[in-house]
């Protein structure tokens, strides 16, 4: 995949299709292109009983607060539809196998770099209804949901821990500071913060989980947990 992805580049490179700088990469950036977007998901009606957030989870807290959610004693962190499913926070499983452990429907919900001020969410799940109940509770809190593919880790939360990742093993290696990455990541590359910002926001905790889930599924070498995350985590 990534030969490929790096080929892919190079005849790009080749043909002069340099991104917005020549107008036209893996995408047109001429002025009369249209931007594509996703199709959001089409929320349903409001849970009967109405869903309540349980355990602690930030993410699941700030929707609560942003939704006027009810909360419930449980120590399970889920937004809790009854008999309809949950939907969790993702740590890197799949909807099918959050389903299967817990025995009842599951919508997994990918991770906001800040969960208090997310216009969009994305989200998988194999019941339509339940999808649409979650879809309405986003709604509610001012988010847009977006329906991906059930795979581990989802979008934003599996590429920003791998990023998290590297971000470990250059500071463990003695390539640069904490600060002194966030800093190049933010001015070099436009990041609106840097990894270990994401890292405090998120906890050492949950990247350390989400990343050894998804290498658990994929046996991938870039999953693997730095040392100095793991170090953190357990700490």
């Amino acid at each position: 995949m990534r030969k490929m992805s790096m080929a892919t580049q190079a005849e790009l490179v080749a043909a002069g299709r340099l991104g917005r700088k020549s107008g036209q990469g893996f995408y047109h950036y001429a002025e009369d292109s249209e931007r594509p977007r996703p199709n959001a998901l089409i929320p349903g009606a409001n849970a009967t009983p109405a869903p309540v957030v349980t355990g602690s989870d930030p993410q699941l807290d700030a929707l609560a607060e942003r939704a006027h959610l009810t909360r419930g004693t449980s120590d399970d962190s889920v937004l809790d539809f009854g008999a309809l499913g949950v939907a969790v926070t993702t740590r890197g499983l799949s909807a099918a196998r959050e389903s299967q452990a817990r025995g009842r429907q599951v919508v997994v919900l990918d991770r906001a770099v800040d969960p208090t001020t997310a216009t969009a969410w994305a989200l998988a799940g194999h019941d339509d209804q339940l999808l649409a109940a979650v879809a309405a509770v986003l709604r509610d809190a001012g988010v847009a949901a977006y329906r991906v593919d059930d795979t581990p880790g989802l979008v934003v939360s599996r590429i920003l821990s791998m990023i998290v990742n590297e971000a470990c093993e250059a500071e463990q290696q003695g390539v640069a500071t904490a600060q002194d990455i966030d800093t190049a990541m933010v001015l070099a590359t436009n990041y609106p913060s840097g990894p270990f910002s994401w890292l405090r926001t998120w906890g050492p905790s949950a990247v350390r989980d989400i990343l050894d889930n998804v290498s658990d599924t994929y046996r991938d070498p870039r999953y693997r947990c730095s040392r100095r995350l793991r170090v953190l985590a357990d700490s």
